[in-house]
């Protein structure tokens, strides 16, 4: 059907045109192609559908019948992919977007429900990114991922960098030792991600010079469930400050010789990346991280 579509086009450019060499040039083929195509569109139809007149192709009447036909469809074609164009530039839709929870829930959220309230059409499933998302089996359309991933079918760029500090709750803070110093941290107990996560590698090469002594007493792999956890005085806890910011009871340790910075990375499938809705949600989630 394809290649009859393509003959058919064959046809309505040399009878628009009138000769061979220029409805070749408007199709980006050759002379002989165009020829070629024609006497085995004609073979197909059995009829004679160019007469040639002072070197120039005339449609014969059957060609005439032809053209009308022809025009139709292109026609039809042409308002088909206008539709389907149209239909990528409006924003609607389901978007999948994975991000870790504190992201998602803190940053994310709010600002998608405002976001969908000016796009009713707009529908949004929010995927919880506890390990490295697989964009090829369309886990997430667009991710927010701590670890830039070394290949994969996704557009990737950099988001802010988000910084993490120290906390820990007042009841904690009164019931242990003073934290004076890096040093004194070694005592402590904290609060963090699973050692098998990738987050958890990245924070621990920046504690390297005492993870030795860091006892892991809790770990979970959402940020907010070890938030809480430290609020009641589980242990010390490194947040990035718009976790901490919604635990007022937490108090930030050694804010002048602790701070570390993580970098965030930004993925889009490819497959999606230029529709509307996908543009429009990405441009959002970057709004996020100024």
């Amino acid at each position: 059907m394809e290649r009859q579509w393509d003959d058919l086009r064959i046809f309505l450019e040399v009878t628009r045109a009138q000769y061979i060499p220029a409805a070749a040039r408007a199709l980006a083929l050759s002379d002989a192609t165009v020829r070629r195509r024609l006497a085995a569109l004609e073979a197909q139809l059995g009829v004679a559908l160019f007469d040639r007149v002072d070197g120039a192709h005339k449609p014969t009447r059957a060609g005439m019948q032809l053209l009308p036909v022809v025009e139709d469809m292109e026609r039809k074609s042409q308002e088909a992919i206008e539709r389907l164009h149209n239909a990528d530039q409006r924003i609607e839709g389901l978007v999948r977007l994975g991000a870790p929870d504190g992201i998602s829930a803190l940053l994310l959220a709010p600002r998608l429900a405002r976001f969908q309230a000016a796009h009713p059409d707009l529908d949004v499933e929010m995927v919880s990114l506890t390990h490295a998302v697989d964009l090829r089996r369309r886990e997430a359309d667009i991710a927010v991922v701590w670890d830039r991933p070394d290949r994969g079918e996704h557009r990737i760029s950099a988001l802010r960098p988000v910084t993490m500090r120290l906390y820990a709750a007042r009841s904690y803070l009164e019931a242990h030792a003073p934290i004076r110093s890096i040093e004194d941290l070694k005592s402590h107990r904290f609060v963090g991600y699973p050692l098998s996560s990738p987050i958890a590698q990245s924070l621990a090469k920046m504690l390297s010079e005492f993870e030795q002594n860091v006892r892991l007493a809790f770990t979970s792999p959402n940020i907010l469930v070890q938030a809480a956890v430290a609020t009641e005085g589980g242990g010390i806890i490194m947040l990035p400050r718009y976790v901490a910011d919604q635990r007022p009871a937490l108090r930030e340790i050694l804010p002048e010789a602790f701070a570390a910075s993580l970098q965030l990375w930004l993925l889009i499938h490819k497959e999606v990346a230029r529709l509307a809705r996908i543009q429009s949600v990405a441009a959002l989630v970057r709004s996020c991280f100024p």
